[in-house]
């Protein structure tokens, strides 16, 4: 094989070798975390500076990978973003997402009949999700108002060092029809 052949050869499979795409991190606030969060693929960070956020965190087709989550994060230390509760939809809604990371959050569900984090009804799954050193006050409306909560076919999720204050239930995991099972996590 010649020198020019040989050479196209090697460049050819280079290209076929799958690259991991870099990660970015996003810095976030009340007015951009919304289009920020669209954005967001595997190995992503989107970090939530403090402030009051009124739209909820919809948590929809987000997928990570399992060495490269998706990390929704307030800071580690001092004030924390605070996602205020609204009427008719779940403070943190998640659909069709898998690998991903929510932690140092503020929820308030201000005595309104919504959920602080739900994987909702109507997704076809929600898996390899990780809460933790969430707080969680004021989901407490009536016993139907939940903290944590899975209502579509669940697993792998991990929940930690998170605080939950008045709910009407702390955690419901899983669906009581049995169609929707949470399986395996910690």
């Amino acid at each position: 094989i010649g020198r020019a052949v040989l050479r196209s050869a090697v460049g050819f499979w280079f290209f076929l070798i799958p690259c991991p795409a870099s990660a970015a991190v996003f810095d976030g606030d009340p007015s951009n975390y919304l289009d920020l969060l669209k954005g967001l693929s595997a190995g992503d960070t989107l970090i939530l500076r403090p402030g009051e956020y009124k739209a909820g965190l919809p948590v929809h087709g987000l997928n990570g990978e399992k060495d490269r989550p998706i990390v929704i994060s307030g800071p580690e230390e001092g004030p924390r973003p605070l996602f205020v509760a609204r009427t008719g939809r779940n403070t943190i809604s998640i659909v069709d997402s898998s690998h991903v990371t929510i932690r140092n959050l503020e929820l308030d569900g201000r005595a309104l009949p919504v959920d602080g984090v739900k994987a909702e009804g109507d997704s076809r799954w929600a898996h390899h999700v990780t809460l933790e050193n969430l707080t969680i006050r004021g989901h407490g409306r009536d016993q139907q108002t939940v903290g944590i909560s899975t209502k579509c076919p669940a697993w792998g999720w991990v929940i930690r060092g998170n605080e939950i204050v008045g709910a009407g239930t702390g955690l419901y995991l899983g669906n009581s029809d049995e169609n929707a099972p949470l399986v395996g996590g910690l």
